[in-house]
């Protein structure tokens, strides 16, 4: 980019216009490329799945936007995961029966714990692939966030 610039330079004192066409070339090259790498990124995204939310970079906090996840989940199971990613828990809205344990991973590269409002279970701050697992032996509404980063939220409804 500095030759580029410094051609322009001697085009305006010199008065010699054929290095300008081969600027504008090497510019029309460059937006083509451009337009060509966002077209595969358009393509590749729905394709894949690839989203900039999945990978958070380490120095990552709560003022990142939470990535988008799938709305409230109703099970039998007596076994559930709950996994945290991308700044958020997925499932958000968990539907139990009574008896019914939930493991929460860790999937995010920074720390987040598990933390209900009424303080009936609170976990360790966990790691990348730690877990924390709690099994829901009362009917109830539980809400819960990460301490660490108070915009994560989820909600666990046992009946």
């Amino acid at each position: 980019m500095k030759q580029t610039i410094s051609k322009i330079e001697r085009v305006r004192n010199k008065g010699d216009k054929q290095p300008v066409k081969i600027i504008f070339r090497n510019l029309a090259s460059l937006d083509y490329l451009l337009k060509a790498i966002l077209l595969a990124a358009l393509i590749l995204v729905p394709v894949y799945g690839i989203s900039c939310q999945q990978a958070a970079p380490s120095g990552q906090d709560e003022s990142t936007p939470l990535a988008p996840s799938p709305a409230s989940v109703t099970t039998d199971l007596q076994e559930v995961m709950v996994v945290i990613n991308g700044f958020a828990f997925k499932p958000p809205i968990l539907n139990i029966k009574q008896g019914t344990t939930v493991t929460w991973r860790n999937e995010d590269s920074v720390g987040h714990n598990v933390t209900t409002d009424d303080n009936s279970f609170k976990s360790e701050t966990l790691s990348r692939d730690q877990t924390f697992t709690y099994t829901f032996e009362k009917s109830g509404t539980f809400s819960y966030t990460c301490t660490i980063h108070p915009r994560m939220t989820g909600k666990i409804i046992v009946e």
